[in-house]
């Protein structure tokens, strides 16, 4: 195996850690900001 193959090897491996955890901190931003939209909206809507 050429140090191609094992640089394709190894940036394969890295990007296939790295979208799930990216993909994980999208999704947990994404419930914090609607969480954080829908206090405020019924914050706003009690006054």
């Amino acid at each position: 195996m050429t140090a191609a193959h094992e640089a394709v090897k190894t940036r394969h491996k890295e990007t296939s850690l790295i979208f799930p955890v990216l993909a994980l901190a999208v999704l947990l931003f994404w419930e914090a900001v609607s969480h954080c939209q829908w206090w405020l909206v019924s914050t706003f809507l009690r006054w």
